[in-house]
């Protein structure tokens, strides 16, 4: 942490630098090139796609905190690479996020509501009690996934999710700032799988 520039690639310039989230105490500091950025984003896209996860109808609503730099821009930039639609409102009041994903839209060649939602669990969660309370359901909505990483998903968030947004897929994922680009997603034995 007392010394970010010593992981520097040799001979490159930075272009990008980020702050961890996660970490106690002093964030730690990460810097990349232009050209590994992109390497990252396209290799994202590459994942998404073979994954079947994102499509170029979705329309891909990241409600993530807006110092997660690293993590929505990689993944905004492979939504926009597949041909997806996609836009951060980062950690809002939860009524607020809950009208953006009812909202028809009449954007030509995308789905007519928001598709995909990108959050943590606990706001999830937010999400499902605020939903409940204010009458919302499964009709109020296009959701089809949601990806969710960052905590972990327990079995009762999944339930309450379907019983809000109907039977959506759930995708989990993991990673940390720190061993970029390497992270993991959860298959449905609950085995990590690194792409």
């Amino acid at each position: 942490r007392q010394m970010p520039a010593a992981f520097l690639r040799r001979g490159q310039t930075p272009t990008f630098s980020t702050l961890t989230t996660g970490t106690t105490g002093t964030p730690t500091a990460l810097f990349f090139t232009a050209q590994e950025m992109a390497t990252y984003v396209a290799l994202a896209a590459i994942s998404f796609l073979l994954q079947g996860a994102i499509s170029d109808e979705d329309i891909v609503q990241v409600s993530t905190s807006a110092r997660a730099l690293l993590g929505n821009g990689v993944f905004m930039g492979a939504c926009q690479r597949v041909g997806a639609l996609v836009y951060q409102t980062g950690i809002i009041e939860p009524a607020q996020t809950l009208a953006l994903l009812a909202e028809p839209r009449a954007i030509p060649g995308k789905k007519a509501r928001p598709s995909i939602l990108m959050t943590y669990p606990s706001y999830l969660g937010k999400l499902i009690e605020t939903g409940q309370r204010l009458g919302y359901g499964p009709a109020d909505f296009g959701i089809e996934r949601i990806i969710l990483g960052g905590e972990i998903v327990t079995a009762g968030i999944k339930r309450r999710c379907a019983a809000l947004f109907g039977p959506v897929t759930i995708h989990e994922g993991y990673g940390i700032s720190e061993a970029w680009p390497v992270g993991g997603t959860l298959c449905e034995q609950g085995h990590l799988h690194f792409d």
